[in-house]
């Protein structure tokens, strides 16, 4: 069922995108017809004027004039009629799957409220080399998922290759694409902030076309003329970056089922990517890998990163990064003077994907709790901080790499990430010999890029100055060969 369920969901999407390309082709064709319109009006008004003393030259190229309007017609009338068509076929669609959706989101919900609570985990109960259904519904869910894909020929294929270490010469093989969401969701679970920023899966390097704000509608009378307004388009090239990681698989392991090696699979490779992709959003460097938040804030000047493309750049460091004033600000005061910086992340482009996020340590988070505990008229000690952020809003999510002190974060959805290429993956059983391992080594191809730096901020808690650079592990496997490509 949740495999349906997010099989309707990206059929939901894809055709929501249709529709707006179709939209856009009737806004020109509508153009069209306008220009038809003043073409046949001027026509009209020529065949008005005619008279006994109308030269046959002019009659004949008026009778020319009209054929031309009435195929120029016809031509219209086809791409209204196809475009129509489609979106009526499109809206019939999308109201199938919104409708069928809905009814497996009742179901589901309809199962979760008359299912018994969990009981103990029983390591004896499996069902098919899966952990059966009564650990937790969360764990259900995927090996359901699981058992459900592995069904599929192309799955159990990839899996038996793993299974029986084909690819020790070096060979590469491709995530079969029914398993991506199950991997992308594995990212998700162990990436913090996936969930908030702008992601997109674009094959090969490409540009990417930025539509600035979207331009004030115009009032006029009623009868007056439709005003002109401005829309700014701007282009960033986004490359792809290698992120590689290695899937250690216990041997044991490669004996048991399909469904058992690809749940270990999936996990580890959620694992592996998702907390390197946190690190790269927040404070990547652009070198071999996304640009950080950090990074764009930090640049007082254009940088050799920024492109031609790309809007004017804006010296952010002074206005989007800033510290405690003193040493003694406490309690409110202390928030105040944070809030005050973080309020300048401002929202440009509100209909796109991603929300309001704050990263910071746990160690900050705590603190921050501490300096806004208070008693209640119950007499009771609480706090004004919690998972979301007060006053400002966004979800408050907590990464150790974060530098102590430190808060960074602002709208997701000005931050561009996107997937290059699908994972991929080697096998040796030789790197872990000692260990009983069967080594996997995982790739895959990303790049992203905060597309509008005015949507973020940071601010240190402390007089230091906020820290815009952290460590990334070193690419020493690379470093040797004189640098990495």
């Amino acid at each position: 069922m949740a495999l349906r369920q997010l099989l309707i969901a990206r059929q939901i999407t894809e055709l929501r995108g249709e529709k707006e390309k179709l939209a856009a082709a009737a806004a020109e064709i509508a153009a069209k017809r306008e220009a038809w319109n003043e073409r046949e009006t001027r026509a009209e008004a020529a065949l008005a004027e005619m008279t006994d003393e109308t030269s046959a030259e002019e009659r004949a190229a008026f009778d020319a004039e009209a054929a031309e309007i009435e195929a120029e017609d016809a031509a219209i009338k086809a791409e209204e009629d196809a475009n129509s068509t489609r979106a009526a076929e499109i809206d019939e669609k999308l109201a199938a799957l919104v409708a069928e959706e809905k009814e497996l989101k009742e179901k589901a919900e309809a199962a979760r409220a008359q299912k018994p609570a969990a009981k103990p985990a029983d390591h004896s109960n499996t069902e098919g080399g899966v952990e059966s259904m009564n650990y937790t519904d969360e764990r259900a869910r995927r090996a359901a998922e699981i058992r459900e894909i592995c069904k599929n020929d192309e799955v159990r294929n990839f899996v038996g290759v793993i299974k029986e270490k084909r690819a020790v010469t070096g060979a590469t093989y491709t995530i079969p694409k029914i398993m991506l969401p199950l991997v992308i969701e594995a990212i998700k679970r162990n990436s913090k902030l996936y969930k908030h920023v702008n992601t997109d899966s674009i094959p090969g390097d490409g540009v990417l076309n930025m539509l600035g704000a979207a331009p004030e509608a115009v009032w006029t009378a009623t009868t007056g003329k439709i005003n002109e307004v401005a829309v700014a388009f701007n282009q960033i090239l986004l490359y792809g970056s290698k992120l590689g990681s290695f899937v250690p698989v216990p041997n044991p392991y490669l004996e048991d089922s399909v469904e058992d090696l690809a749940g270990i699979v999936i996990d580890q490779l959620g694992q592996g990517q998702g907390y390197t992709l946190d690190k790269a959003i927040l404070y990547g460097t652009g070198s071999n890998m996304p640009i950080g938040i950090a990074t764009r804030l930090a640049a007082s000047s254009s940088p050799a990163w920024w492109q031609a493309g790309m809007p004017t750049f804006t010296d952010l460091h002074a206005t989007h990064i800033g510290k405690l004033s003193a040493s003694t600000v406490k309690g409110a005061d202390l928030y105040k003077e944070m809030a005050a910086v973080l309020g300048t992340a401002e929202q440009k482009h509100a209909a796109a994907r991603g929300d309001l996020f704050w990263a910071m340590s746990q160690a900050t988070y705590s603190h921050l709790k501490q300096e806004l505990i208070s008693v209640n008229a119950a007499g009771a000690v609480v706090t004004g901080m919690e998972p979301v952020m007060p006053v400002l809003g966004g979800a408050i999510e907590i990464l150790d790499f974060v530098p102590a002190n430190n808060v960074i974060g602002g709208w997701g959805q000005e931050y561009k990430l996107v997937n290059r290429r699908a994972v991929q993956m080697a096998v040796s059983e030789h790197a872990q010999f000692v260990e009983d391992n069967t080594l996997y080594k995982a790739t895959s191809r990303w790049d992203g890029i905060p597309i509008y730096g005015e949507g973020f901020a940071i601010f240190s808690l402390t007089t230091t100055a906020a820290t815009t650079t952290i460590t990334f592990a070193t690419d020493s496997a690379n470093a040797v060969q004189g640098g990495g490509t």
